[in-house]
């Protein structure tokens, strides 16, 4: 079942921000902040959600916040824990590297990887995957910033985001914040340098998989296509 509650309102923006969880996934397995007594702070489904004017109330309200719940993720997330549901790729590792096609109104079939063409068109293809792939790792590691290293994933980004306009409020507050090694705090100053780093290293990323992956595009052999790789 999924779960929810408001954890703040913003009149100012006409919003509010909703943390989800279920009955399996459960809100403190989800948290990224806590403060000094323990409380969660941050969770990595905490959700800014804009509300129309005039905001809605009772069941019109609990309709558009189920509506915006990452339903289908939370889902997945239970289905990892449950212990009875194979989660491995085993079935889908033989494939790797298969090349395949479909024929107009037909049925998906083997094609010939031996022919050049389709033999430098199936290296690419698989080299777009490692770089995204590499991309996406590389975006999601770690940043430093005044030599205290956070973790910078996607969900941490939006929960340090949600922390960083609650501290624009009131810029004489701090809070606390859990970096790789330690809790660390955090003033609206420090929380915008975390995240122009976060945001600056993750568009880094972009850019060099952007770069390589014209540089893909335009080999013209095997060899160059295996000699991309992504930066150390």
């Amino acid at each position: 079942m999924i779960q929810y509650k408001i954890i703040g309102v913003h009149p100012e923006q006409h919003s509010i921000v909703v943390r989800f969880y279920s009955d399996v996934v459960t809100e403190a397995s989800l948290a990224v902040q806590w403060g000094d007594s323990g409380e969660i702070l941050r969770g990595r489904t905490d959700f800014n959600i804009d509300l129309p004017i005039p905001a809605p109330t009772g069941a019109e309200l609990d309709e558009l916040i189920i509506n915006n719940a990452p339903t289908q993720w939370l889902e997945m997330q239970a289905d990892v824990l449950n212990p009875a549901i194979d989660t491995s790729l085993d079935l889908i590792l033989p494939l790797l590297g298969v090349v395949k096609g479909r024929i107009q109104g037909g049925a998906t079939v083997a094609v010939d990887a031996t022919d050049p063409a389709l033999s430098l068109a199936n290296a690419k293809m698989a080299k777009y995957g490692e770089l995204a792939s590499a991309r996406y790792l590389a975006e999601n590691s770690e940043v430093t910033v005044q030599g205290v290293v956070y973790v910078a994933d996607r969900a941490t980004r939006l929960a340090l985001t949600a922390a960083y306009i609650s501290l624009l409020k009131d810029t004489t507050t701090n809070i606390r914040w859990k970096a790789l090694l330690g809790f660390v705090t955090l003033t609206a100053e420090t929380c915008k340098a975390v995240l122009d780093a976060m945001g600056s290293a993750a568009q880094q990323c972009f850019d060099m998989e952007d770069l390589l992956r014209t540089r893909v595009a335009q080999a013209e052999t095997l060899g160059q296509v295996a000699a991309i790789s992504w930066p150390e």
